[in-house]
């Protein structure tokens, strides 16, 4: 693993995030140790299995905003698809489901291109979350949106930003964006090498 960010937040949360589901967990290097349901692995901060998919588009960057039925960041972009491993599932069939579920993007494993693999720990004190994921993080190429569907359970709406515009959204309204601006910099740095 690269690195561990952490994140103790304070408020953006909601009720609602009804998608509970069996999700193996882990010790913390990574070891199969059980199964539960991701509700329970969140309030115990059981390490848990996730996947992230940057979406690119004619050298721009696809994030969608996340539906503010959500209870992790309702309301704020995030990457263009996420989501965590049902129990037993490995990361690339993840992402495939992922993003056939929430944007009805078809893809193969061999299209996904590895950024990264790494840590991640959210607090939100409020909810009594503590989410620990073991994330494996991809790129996705695709040539344009017209075909993609939004799950409005799942995403409010999404976006193409271009790469210069990001950034500066980042530095300068960073409330837009989930709370980890670091691991978006760091994400963009690798992609642009996509380009």
């Amino acid at each position: 693993m690269v690195d561990v960010h952490t994140k103790f937040l304070a408020a953006k949360f909601t009720l609602g995030d009804n998608m509970d589901e069996n999700i193996d967990v882990f010790d913390e290097k990574e070891n199969l140790i059980g199964r539960k349901l991701k509700s329970e692995a969140h309030k115990d901060g059981s390490w848990h299995r996730g996947v992230h998919i940057w979406i690119l588009v004619d050298n721009k960057i696809f994030l969608q905003k996340r539906s503010c039925k959500k209870d992790i960041f309702p309301g704020c972009f995030d990457v263009g698809c996420a989501g965590h491993l049902k129990s037993g599932e490995n990361y690339e069939d993840a992402a495939i489901r992922e993003l056939e579920e929430e944007l009805e993007i078809k893809a193969k494993k061999r299209d996904l291109i590895y950024l990264d693999s790494r840590k991640q720990i959210t607090f939100i004190k409020e909810k009594k979350i503590i989410s620990k994921e073991f994330l494996k993080v991809f790129a996705l190429k695709i040539k344009n949106t017209n075909n993609v569907k939004i799950n409005k359970d799942e995403i409010e709406e999404v976006r193409l930003f271009d790469i210069k515009e990001l950034e500066d959204l980042l530095k300068n309204k960073p409330e837009m964006f989930v709370e980890d601006i670091e691991y978006f910099f760091d994400a963009i740095n690798k992609i642009k090498k996509l380009f």
